[in-house]
């Protein structure tokens, strides 16, 4: 019997969430928690998906994807 761990599936539904006033997509969504799990930086990942900069996302969404990051991905979060 293979367990599967729901801690992916409950990320992308927090970024989801976190993202869902913002013009990304599903897909869009899915590839940055992912680049997020092979260890990039939050930039990387914004990058990955066609942001050039963080600052393209409205300041209570950046900060609160700041905030995710840092509870979900502190090796990649420069300030720990």
């Amino acid at each position: 019997m293979q367990v599967v761990s729901l801690e992916k599936y409950k990320q992308l539904k927090e970024l989801t969430e976190i993202l869902e006033e913002t013009t990304l997509s599903s897909s869009d969504i899915t590839l940055l928690l992912d680049t997020l799990h092979e260890g990039k930086t939050l930039a990387t990942s914004l990058r990955t998906i066609g942001l050039t900069s963080a600052y393209q996302l409205p300041p209570e969404i950046l900060e609160r994807l700041r905030s995710f990051r840092s509870q979900h991905f502190p090796a990649v979060c420069p300030d720990s």
